[in-house]
């Protein structure tokens, strides 16, 4: 829990500090105990077909972003039913390579399932696919806007 908290806390201390200091030309706001990630830089078009084409690489995790909760419990599979079948998807190109990892440690579980992701890898493209009923599931990366749906 304490994980959870301590960058709020770094950060209110910090703003706290600030608001009640006296001289405010020496007040550091905040200190950033590991350097923050780059900037994101716009993609080339070429960049953004590849990405369709093949998914776009995982990035780094940010400094603040949420960690996995260690105290959840160990998925365990359902011993009295059989899942079988071809299920058919999409996925905005950022969530392919991760939906795919997914999919493959969901079939040790269930080998007779078979999950696809298809090119173009774009989730609104996938989100209008999946409301005409061509496809079982859609990860989609942002909020769906009303042209998607």
């Amino acid at each position: 829990m304490l994980k959870k908290i301590l960058p709020l806390a770094v950060l209110t201390i910090a703003t706290t500090q600030y608001t009640f200091a006296q001289d405010k030309s020496q007040v550091q706001m905040v200190e950033w105990i590991t350097p923050a990630t780059a900037t994101n830089i716009p993609q080339t078009p070429e960049q953004t077909k590849t990405n369709r084409d093949f998914g776009r690489k995982l990035p780094n995790p940010e400094v603040l972003q949420p960690r996995l909760d260690q105290d959840l419990p160990k998925y365990q599979p359902r011993k009295d039913i059989k899942v079988s079948g071809t299920f058919k998807g999409a996925s905005s190109d950022v969530l392919t390579v991760l939906a795919n990892k997914w999919f493959s440690k969901f079939q040790t579980y269930y080998p007779n399932a078979k999950l696809s992701i298809s090119p173009p890898y774009a989730g609104s493209l996938g989100a209008i696919e999946l409301v005409n009923e061509k496809l079982d599931f859609v990860f989609v990366s942002r909020e769906l806007k009303p042209d998607d749906i």
